[in-house]
């Protein structure tokens, strides 16, 4: 975590990265999932348009975060053991 704290940092912090950013006016963000501090330079540079792309199911809070449905019927919770989850193949 500290890592990863560390680097938004530097990122917020470099003396003309965020204004160089902020100069081109950016209309959509394309993200993953695994680097929140990517969702938080988007919302310093008021970018409202966001697409974020993940190789597995999303993580609960990062989809409430976003205010993105968690279709439970469908998509388990990466968290969930098996056990808590209904077998979802085409037997």
């Amino acid at each position: 975590f500290n890592c990863t704290l560390q680097f938004c940092m530097d990122i917020i912090n470099h003396p003309t990265l965020i204004s160089e950013l902020r100069q081109n006016n950016y209309d959509i963000f394309i993200g993953k999932i695994f680097d929140p501090c990517m969702f938080f330079l988007s919302n310093l540079l008021s970018i409202q348009t966001k697409i974020i792309s993940s190789a597995i199911s999303m993580p609960d809070e990062i989809a409430f975060a976003h205010g993105l449905p968690v279709p439970r019927s469908y998509v388990p919770s990466v968290y969930a053991s098996s056990i808590n989850v209904p077998e979802l193949s085409w037997k």
